[in-house]
């Protein structure tokens, strides 16, 4: 079925899940007190995408 070997590749999607979260934690912040589908909200959604994948190419975590 599905089976996940502990090595250092889930020790970095760990890492990436924790900077994922702390990243976000500021922009949810800033998006709790923006109109609904307003263009702030929605720059506060996308804003962080963009480190989050740049973290994925550094850490060198493809898709799987």
């Amino acid at each position: 079925m599905f089976t996940v070997t502990f090595n250092n590749n889930v020790w970095s999607i760990v890492l990436l899940f924790a900077f994922a979260m702390v990243l976000n934690l500021p922009f949810g912040y800033l998006r709790a007190g923006q109109p609904k589908r307003s263009f702030k909200w929605f720059l506060y959604i996308h804003v962080p995408i963009p480190f989050v994948v740049a973290m994925r190419y550094v850490m060198h975590l493809n898709i799987r």
